[in-house]
Order: C-alpha cells, then sequence, then structure tokens
C-alpha cells in the first residue's frame, strides 16, 4: 500500500513563493513594455500614412460618412501613440475641462461600425443636460473605448451607454460574470477569449485609466449582464 507523504513547508517559504510570483510579473510587464514601444514605432508610420490617404479621399468624397468614420478612428489611435510614445516611464496625462457626453459619443459612433458587424445595437443616452467634468481627455476616450469593446464582447443583442452628469454607465446584456472569475477580471493578461482573440489588457488598463483621473469605477453582474460606471470629478 503506497502512503502519500508530505512536505511541510520551511518557515519563510510562502513568502518567497509570492515574491518570486511578483518578480515574474514583474517581468511579463517589462517584456510587454519593451514589445509595445517596438510595436508602437513601427506603427506610427502606416497611421500617418492612411491619414494622409483619407484626407485625400475625403477631399473627393467629403459627405462619405465611412471615411469620416475611419477617420476619427486614425486619429484615436495617432493620439494613444503620441501619448504612450513620449516616454517609456508611466505618466499620468493632464486633466483638463471636458464635456463628457460628447466625449462619449465621439466614441460610440467610432465603435458603431464594430456593434453593426456582431449584428449588436449600440446605443447612446444622455440624462439632462451634458456636464463638463476634469479628467485626462486620452484617458476618458480609452476608458470609453476598453469599456464599449468588452460589453460588445459580452452582449447577446444590445450595449447601452449612458452619460449621467458626471458618471459614464455601459451595459450589456450577456449572462454575466461567473462568480469564480470575479476577482480576476482586472488583472492583466486576464482574458477568456481563445488565443489571438484577447490580450485581457483592456479592463486592466480602463481601471488604471480612472485611478489616474481620479474617478470611482464601479461593476455589477449578473444572469441578465454587467454594467461598468465610471464617475469622473466634477469641474
Amino acid at each position: 500500500m503506497t502512503q502519500a507523504s508530505t512536505v511541510e513547508p520551511t518557515p519563510g517559504s510562502d513568502q518567497a513563493s509570492e515574491e518570486a510570483l511578483q518578480w515574474m510579473e514583474t517581468g511579463r510587464l517589462a517584456e510587454l513594455g519593451l514589445l509595445s514601444a517596438e510595436l508602437l514605432h513601427e506603427l506610427r508610420q502606416p497611421i500617418f500614412s492612411s491619414k494622409a490617404l483619407i484626407e485625400l479621399m475625403r477631399r473627393k468624397h467629403p459627405d462619405d460618412d465611412g471615411l469620416r468614420v475611419i477617420e476619427a478612428q486614425l486619429q484615436h489611435v495617432q493620439t494613444l501613440l503620441e501619448t504612450y510614445t513620449v516616454s517609456s516611464r508611466r505618466t499620468r496625462g493632464r486633466a483638463e475641462p471636458l464635456q463628457l457626453d460628447a466625449s462619449v459619443n465621439a466614441i460610440v459612433e467610432m465603435m458603431q461600425p464594430r456593434a453593426r458587424a456582431r449584428q449588436l445595437r449600440l446605443e447612446l443616452r444622455v440624462v439632462g443636460a451634458g456636464e463638463a467634468v476634469m479628467a485626462d481627455p486620452t484617458g476618458v476616450r480609452q476608458i470609453a473605448v476598453n469599456l464599449v469593446a468588452n460589453a460588445l464582447d459580452a452582449a447577446r443583442a444590445a450595449v447601452v451607454v449612458t452619460v449621467d452628469g458626471c458618471q459614464l454607465r455601459v451595459s450589456d446584456d450577456g449572462s454575466g460574470i461567473p462568480a469564480s472569475l470575479k476577482s480576476q477580471i482586472f488583472d492583466p493578461f486576464f482574458t477568456t477569449k481563445p488565443p489571438g482573440e484577447g490580450t485581457g489588457l483592456g479592463l486592466a488598463v480602463a481601471q488604471r485609466l480612472a485611478a489616474d483621473s481620479r474617478a470611482e469605477l464601479e461593476w455589477d453582474t449578473g444572469p441578465g449582464g454587467t454594467e461598468f460606471r465610471v464617475r469622473f470629478p466634477a469641474l
């Protein structure tokens, strides 16, 4: 009869293991940073060339809504490139007054083609008069992009984006987040998507950008869907 043997952990072994895991995670983040810097550098030229081509096409077709959407998407990507290649160090964006409803509306328009491609309804609702907030404009746009993209991935039929005063709400009608995964959704690199279909960074980046803007990020989930709420500082 074979008996299972047990090995008692040596003092401090748990702490050492935790430190090792932290070092491994730090290494992964450092590698990602180097890879991202190289990738962003390589992306700049095709982005600029594409913008120039779209500008020429819009001169010939000034009323083409498709070209307008593509131009807006390229501008958003260019802004992100300029933001993340200024320095290899993590820097906090400069907060300034902005109209939350206008910023979010631009993102919803930009994401409409993705929603239509998936046969989903993407709706923007503005409650009351638009209110100004104090936040980094690029950070606000990226938070909205990431939350809407995440909702479109989860939705069964519709995603509703609501601007209510200083609060942004993004709701989907998906099946909700399983209880076993709730503690992991903001972890960098965590994703339930197949390889090649997700980086696992969308919610982690949204959480970090919300903190940079001193915004409050909350969320609820259930069988009828998930809602993320971001309350930005009022002007």
